[in-house]
């Protein structure tokens, strides 16, 4: 049933793509808009030449140029920390096989919802993308027209739906600028997307610290060749009680089973998917390394809300905590959401273990973790020192003014040139070694 249904959207999505496509292909032939819509390939680009609003930010020059000059300084030490980071990476992949080799499927090496094996298509991914491409162009649009660059248009980016925003400087003006006014205006779009994905953080730490657990022990998982597995009890299931008690925490199973002995049968009485069931279990006893236990043993683990809250705090509070989090769609969807925190990308079974603190909770916190992720894989990846990548303009413009500078103009070339390549070749060999390694070639030196 639920290959016919995948199969079923499967039709409908190439039949929107199908139908999308003989639409622009009936604008463009027939010239319609041609002010206000513009074709890069399948992509549409709806736009506007009125963009006198960003004018308005000039009254503000004076903070917009600090706040620039800041983002400058930070957006370097994230370009230094992460290419330092890929080289690494290169260098260890070299030696070991890469850990997760799923992510370097083709389908996972461009980050498309829906394609992408742990980017779903769901409304808070979508609405996370948008913003985040829009607000990064938003910040060259005020950052050019505060350093006194013209900009010529802005609009939305189509296929099928909303992909992105853009902004259109004045080739000239950005070419007839140098040094910082440049350096800020290139800068701009990283500097929003990371200031966004910090306030996003912030909002998750709060929100998430609203959860409070519920009455109930949850079935998170259940141990293969053991008592529960055996009698065919279900995963991500409710336990409403054993023997006929009422349980409402995985310590009341505890407490229960603490009672018992291995070989005796017990009553579990469970809910799952909206319908409760009941298995007899025979208990064995605890597996080696468990430690000196008499009682019996279901086979059974449980979601702990306290861990979870535990794990997630220490993310947050972690100087690294935005890398930690910015990995948790790899975890959920590709290592068995071992994490517990799927319920902050995308509804989770388990979600019944924590109390709902408002209607419509879990809905706003996907689209906050969802604006905090693409905010923050965005200006990172914008952030590497390769060309057309901003961050490659920043290294470009900087190595300019530092040559000219000492009075070897023709060195910034070389500076910017030679960093560029050894961060490309990085990307690429770390991809390479990747893809070789999910199919099942092993390479190492």
């Amino acid at each position: 049933m639920s290959d016919l249904i995948t199969l079923n959207w499967i039709f409908i999505i190439l039949f929107i793509v199908a139908l999308y496509l003989a639409v622009i292909s009936y604008i463009k032939s027939n010239n319609l808009w041609e002010k206000h819509i513009t074709f890069f390939g399948p992509f549409l680009a709806l736009k506007t030449d009125n963009v006198r609003f960003l004018d308005w930010f000039r009254n503000y020059t004076g903070f917009f140029r600090i706040y620039g000059t800041i983002g400058a300084i930070v957006v370097a030490v994230v370009s230094v920390f992460f290419s330092v980071l890929m080289i690494f990476s290169f260098l260890f992949y070299l030696k070991e096989t890469p850990p997760n080799t799923e992510i370097f499927h083709a389908t996972n090496l461009l980050a498309i919802p829906g394609v992408n094996d742990f980017i779903p298509l769901t409304f808070a991914v979508i609405f996370g993308l948008v913003f985040a491409m829009a607000i990064h162009e938003l910040g060259h649009g005020i950052l050019a027209r505060v350093e006194d660059m013209r900009v010529k248009s802005t609009g939305l980016l189509f296929f099928v739906i909303p992909i992105g925003a853009f902004v259109e400087p004045d080739e000239e003006d950005v070419e007839k600028s140098r040094g910082m006014p440049k350096i800020r205006m290139f800068g701009a779009g990283i500097t929003n997307n990371l200031v966004v994905s910090l306030i996003c953080l912030v909002l998750l730490a709060g929100l998430v610290g609203m959860l409070t657990p519920s009455d109930s022990a949850y079935i998170y998982g259940v141990h293969t060749g053991y008592p529960a597995y055996n009698a065919s009890v279900p995963p991500d299931s409710l336990i409403l009680a054993i023997d006929g008690e009422t349980v409402s925490s995985y310590m009341d199973v505890s407490r229960i089973l603490n009672g018992t002995s291995p070989g005796d049968t017990i009553s579990l009485s469970i809910l799952n998917s909206g319908e409760e069931s009941l298995y007899n279990i025979t208990l064995s006893e605890w597996p080696e390394g468990s430690g000196a236990k008499d009682s019996g043993f279901m086979g059974i683990s449980y979601y702990n809300n306290q861990v979870i809250s535990d794990t997630f705090s220490a993310y947050t509070l972690s100087p690294l905590g935005p890398m930690f989090l910015s990995y948790i769609p790899i975890n959920v969807f590709m290592g068995d959401d071992t994490s517990g925190l799927g319920f902050l990308l995308i509804d989770r079974p388990y979600q019944v273990a924590w109390n709902e603190p408002f209607p419509g909770y879990f809905q706003v916190l996907q689209v906050v973790f969802w604006l905090f992720w693409w905010n923050f894989v965005l200006g990172t990846f914008n952030a590497l020192p390769l060309v057309p990548l901003d961050g490659g303009y920043i290294l470009r413009e900087a190595a300019d003014r530092f040559a000219e500078r000492i009075g070897r103009p023709s060195l910034g070339k070389v500076i910017s040139g030679a960093v560029i390549f050894i961060v490309l070749f990085a990307l690429i060999g770390t991809i390479f070694i990747g893809v070789l390694a999910d199919a099942g070639i092993s390479f190492s030196v």
